[in-house]
């Protein structure tokens, strides 16, 4: 039996997990991001098929938890690699949702999937730019008025009062 590999990679996508989910279930989401080919059918023993120009790849959904995971079995690759299973795991964070990918390899495979993964999590980011942060209107303040005590201003008004003339 060969040994496997462990890939895992992960970004923070400025998205809710919601959006995220259907990103990666959803065919038309998924040819934005992960294929040039997709048929998906999502939900628990559904298959998913993804094609590129060399090969293609035909699993079925294992693991459907919407705005959480979603796990795909794939069919093809039974025989080299005894867990080839592509987990998906979505966690809110402050900034959005954190994508995590985590994929199985053979030795000698596992730096390209490791390149394929980034590159993807890249394409899968740029559908959801990040939202200019709005800067709060600074308001202007008005200049600070000296408080006085009402005996300082009744000694105040006194000294200012013109004097009057005395008569003689």
């Amino acid at each position: 039996m060969s040994q496997i590999i462990l890939v895992e990679k992960s970004t923070v996508i400025p998205a809710t997990p919601a959006r995220l989910y259907k990103s990666l279930t959803d065919e038309k989401q998924l040819l934005r991001w992960l294929a040039d080919r997709v048929q998906s059918d999502p939900h628990q023993g559904g298959q998913i098929v993804i094609g590129y120009d060399t090969h293609e790849k035909r699993g079925e959904y294992r693991r459907l938890i919407p705005g959480i995971e979603v796990g795909i079995r794939w069919n093809q690759f039974e025989g080299s690699v005894p867990i080839d299973i592509t987990g998906f795991k979505l966690d809110k964070v402050a900034q959005g949702t954190r994508v995590r990918v985590v994929d199985f390899a053979l030795p000698e495979e596992a730096a390209d999937l490791q390149t394929l993964w980034a590159e993807r999590l890249k394409r899968l980011k740029k559908l959801y730019p990040a939202k200019p942060t709005t800067k709060q209107p600074t308001s202007k303040k008005k200049p600070a008025v000296k408080r006085q005590t009402a005996a300082k201003v009744r000694t105040t008004r006194r000294k200012a009062a013109p004097k009057k003339a005395k008569k003689k």
